[in-house]
């Protein structure tokens, strides 16, 4: 995908299955899907949607295992999300 943040740069939007029991009636069960949005900000993304008071927001971290720098919180419908940063030379960057 390309522009959906401004600028001409790569952008990725990811669904994963997510940890745990796979839910594939109800994804917004635990171990449902996970709709991923990259960007290069996700320490100013964080305080964006702390601000707004989202419920379940956890604190960013870095996952060793995937090499990416990310957070979760649930949308209004229940919806798990992800914000994170790729770490790994794999990827282009955003």
């Amino acid at each position: 995908m390309r522009d959906l943040c401004g600028g001409g740069k790569p952008a990725f939007i990811g669904i994963c299955e997510a940890r745990g029991p796979r839910e594939l009636i109800e994804a917004r069960s635990e171990g449902g899907s996970v709709h991923t949005c990259v960007t290069p900000d996700v320490d100013a993304w964080h305080e964006r949607i702390a601000a707004a008071g989202t419920p379940g927001l956890t604190a960013p971290r870095l996952s060793a295992e995937y090499d990416v720098y990310g957070f979760f919180f649930r949308d209004p419908a229940g919806y798990l999300l992800e914000v994170q940063e790729f770490r790994s030379r794999q990827w282009p960057s955003v």
